[in-house]
């Protein structure tokens, strides 16, 4: 790992931010993240789609963007058969499950308790 590199990850840790946007001043620990930013300002979309010409300011986006057309799903949750595109969509579909689940063993702590009243 070089020094520079090093001293880019110290940055990002410690909220040194050293790199600050010209048009909102908001700061950066690294050179590359400001020029990703300013893009927002500049409108400027390096990265284009190959099947409906829409463009894009960070290629990751671009990755994303393909998959509607392509119809990959790599997210696959694991109690049903839905599959996502974004991770982030999984997330928060495996919350219907996380609730689902705690709603259920609540009904079923409570219908215990009911049947332990009757007994006594």
């Amino acid at each position: 790992m070089s020094i520079s590199t090093l001293s880019s990850h110290i940055r990002r840790h410690s909220g040194e931010n050293p790199y600050k946007c010209v048009v909102c001043l908001k700061g950066f620990p690294r050179s590359h993240d400001l020029l990703l930013h300013e893009r927002k300002h500049t409108g400027k979309k390096h990265y284009v789609c190959s099947m409906c010409n829409k463009s894009f300011s960070r290629s990751n986006t671009l990755l994303r963007h393909t998959r509607i057309h392509t119809g990959e799903r790599s997210y696959k949750c694991t109690e049903c058969t839905r599959s996502f595109v974004q991770s982030s969509d999984l997330k928060n579909h495996m919350r219907r499950h996380i609730s689902e689940k705690h709603e259920s063993q609540s009904s079923e702590v409570m219908y215990r308790l009911g049947e332990s009243d009757e007994k006594y």
